[in-house]
């Protein structure tokens, strides 16, 4: 699942309905969902994705067990009308992975894990976000959200990811859990 958004500016209600339907949009794809009906349908089409490609999802539908979620101290973000201009920034109040599942669930109807997550900087910032989203698990779970499991992402601190591993660096970006 990718970022969501909110916002308190009503005329980006539906720029921010479009942006928390696009997280959804390819496994509504994978399940044979999107047509004509579909929110997303002129939008997809407006990208290049012809009906023919939306007929062979359609009559082509997967039915995947299990629903991956990525989630990250910045997973959660806020619209703001700057101007002319949209502005986005992290959200002042993110629900935090506890609320995560539980919209995903509904929408899917798909059993759950965590995918990806982890956090950057010091050891004591992965430590509390590390207890924090295990625990968000382990309370969705004792609640009935069939949570199925947890990955850190990565398990060990990156070099030169920073620049994308595309140069040299020496530099380690640290956000392992070692």
């Amino acid at each position: 699942m990718s970022r969501t958004y909110k916002t308190r500016s009503p005329d980006l209600q539906a720029e921010v309905r479009r942006r928390n339907l696009r997280r959804f949009l390819a496994m509504d794809l994978l399940l044979g969902r999107v047509d004509k009906n579909h929110p997303l349908f002129n939008w997809v089409t407006g990208y290049g994705l012809s009906e023919l490609d939306l007929e062979w999802f359609r009559t082509n539908p997967q039915s995947p067990t299990c629903w991956g979620l990525d989630y990250y101290p910045n997973s959660e973000w806020q619209l703001d009308r700057v101007g002319e201009g949209i502005r986005q920034r992290r959200s002042e109040t993110p629900v935090g992975l506890y609320a995560s599942p539980r919209i995903t669930t509904t929408t899917t109807a798909l059993p759950m894990m965590v995918t990806e997550t982890s956090a950057d900087g010091h050891p004591i910032n992965r430590e509390i976000w590390l207890e924090e989203t295990i625990g968000d698990c382990r309370r969705l779970r004792e609640e009935g959200v069939p949570m199925l499991g947890y990955f850190w992402w990565p398990m060990i601190d990156q070099l030169d990811w920073a620049a994308r591993s595309r140069t040299a660096s020496g530099r380690f970006t640290r956000f392992g859990v070692f």
